[in-house]
């Protein structure tokens, strides 16, 4: 099962997201691992040996879901069984190597990231709609499989791309929407009322 810090990115060129980072708001401290692409913010401070600095656009991102209305509930264990898991396998057009040799304008040759699996090496499953949001399987996995235990609420901040949020007892996840490929398969959830409001505290 993944951990908090398994949601730190392991991108060179972001040596920013290679750790957690602490932040501190109105109601107290968070505890935010992301990958800049899905987040998990806690406000009980998990078991981390190190900590980064703070990559300024977190709390940005994180203070708009204690705003939003809630349009749906789950359990975090419902979601996990409806996400699934999946075992990536060798993307067939970088054969696993996760880029591709390129000409530069500059007449030298670089490596550039393989299109076909960001980068990445494997292939990924499609996207699954969440709350009309299509978003990432695997990072949604991630983030679902990092999660404290219970209920939580779903919402969607309708930015440019959306963001997908979820919300439980002193938790905050967030991932964004993507736009390619065609997803396939929905997350089941209980609807609610849009101006429902908040039920649970992050």
């Amino acid at each position: 099962m993944n951990t908090f810090t398994d949601l730190c990115s392991h991108d060179p060129d972001r040596p920013g997201l290679w750790r957690p980072a602490i932040f501190r708001d109105a109601g107290g401290e968070w505890y935010i691992a992301t990958d800049g692409r899905a987040l998990l913010a806690l406000r009980d401070k998990p078991a981390v040996a190190e900590w980064g600095d703070n990559p300024p656009e977190c709390l940005r991102i994180v203070a708009p879901a204690l705003a939003l209305p809630t349009l749906a509930t789950s359990t975090v264990a419902d979601l996990r069984r409806q996400v699934g898991g999946y075992t990536p396998t060798e993307c067939p057009r970088c054969n696993g190597r996760g880029n591709h040799p390129c000409t530069c304008k500059c007449g030298n040759s670089h490596d550039r990231p393989c299109g076909t699996c960001d980068g990445t090496g494997t292939t990924r499953p499609a996207p699954i709609l969440c709350c009309g949001v299509p978003v990432d399987r695997l990072l949604l996995a991630a983030l679902l499989a990092a999660a404290p235990e219970g209920r939580c609420e779903l919402a969607v901040a309708k930015a440019t791309p959306r963001m997908l949020y979820l919300r439980g007892e002193r938790w905050i996840g967030v991932t964004a929407e993507v736009r390619e490929p065609i997803p396939e398969g929905e997350i089941r959830v209980e609807e609610t009322e849009r101006d429902a409001g908040k039920k649970v505290t992050p």
